[in-house]
């Protein structure tokens, strides 16, 4: 391997964890937040994204349990994913309360920034597993 490359991935290793039924039911229902929480945001449904940001928060919190995916890059994308739709949430759901543009502005971005990080970590999978394992994110 070259210095500094990406270790090749262990297509078994990432079949089995995909494998496993609550990686392929966290991806969905991450999916579901993100559109969820995109539809509110193009109508400018409080009630929607609100509910939207309380879902993604609670579905972060327990797909950060899961086991790491089995591939570096991946593994990388999804942690920074996690980690900027985690304080998106958060920022949403306190911005929303309390009918803050500016905190609503910034979890906006945030859970951009981690819906596109996310879209890495699709990405990366299905060229590993040789098909997306889910649909595109938002």
């Amino acid at each position: 391997m070259r210095h500094g490359a990406a270790p090749r991935p262990d297509p078994v290793a990432v079949a089995a964890w995909f494998k496993d039924s609550r990686h392929r039911t966290g991806l969905k229902s991450l999916d579901g937040d993100l559109a969820s929480y995109t539809s509110g945001t193009a109508t400018s449904d409080a009630g929607t994204i609100r509910s939207a940001c309380n879902n993604l928060a609670h579905d972060v919190r327990i797909l950060k349990t899961f086991e790491p995916i089995p591939d570096v890059p991946a593994q990388a994308s999804w942690s920074l994913a996690l980690a900027d739709l985690e304080q998106g949430a958060a920022d949403c759901s306190t911005g929303s309360l309390n009918g803050d543009t500016a905190q609503a502005a910034k979890a906006k971005a945030e859970i951009s920034k981690g819906d596109r990080e996310y879209g890495a970590v699709v990405d990366r999978l299905g060229v590993i597993l040789g098909q997306k394992p889910t649909s595109s994110p938002t």
